[in-house]
């Protein structure tokens, strides 16, 4: 997992506004019950901006959606569940929750790119997340001294 590795090393770019636009097309009303019953962690605290000690942090999980999953649909599907969402660039989009920030790219050959900072003690949360909207992944976690802790695969 190389390419991950320099894929992290990419500085991610700071929110320009406190405006989000909405990549939402999913209702909370349909994704919360579906989800909540195969435990699957929900953003209960959207309302909250990125915990400060992350946003100071450099990047420290990144990894592939498989499947060519368009970032457009990650975006709305997360948002769906209360993240923060809104458009980096053209075909980029970030997403954020008290204890995640994510930057979802797609590369010319269509792979998914995840980049981004999270809260180590909730990895398991954003697996779990994944792999409850069917989300196949290959994710790395790094330390703050840039070496990978773990990997995730579904």
């Amino acid at each position: 997992m190389n390419r991950m590795k320099t894929l992290k090393r990419a500085s991610m770019p700071r929110p320009r506004s406190t405006s989000s636009g909405s990549a939402s097309s999913l209702s909370q009303d349909t994704a919360y019950p579906i989800l909540t019953q195969v435990s699957t962690p929900t953003s209960d605290d959207s309302d909250q901006r990125l915990d400060a000690a992350l946003a100071d942090m450099a990047n420290n999980v990144c990894g592939i959606l498989k499947g060519g999953i368009d970032p457009a649909e990650v975006a709305s599907r997360l948002g769906s569940l209360g993240w923060r969402t809104r458009s980096a660039s053209w075909c980029s989009y970030e997403t954020e929750t008290a204890w995640c920030r994510i930057e979802i790219d797609q590369t010319d050959d269509g792979t998914t790119l995840i980049n981004g900072v999270i809260d180590p003690q909730r990895i398991d949360d954003l697996t779990k997340l994944f792999a409850g909207l069917g989300w196949h992944y290959d994710l790395e976690l790094f330390d703050e001294n840039d070496n990978a802790v773990e990997e995730r695969h579904h």
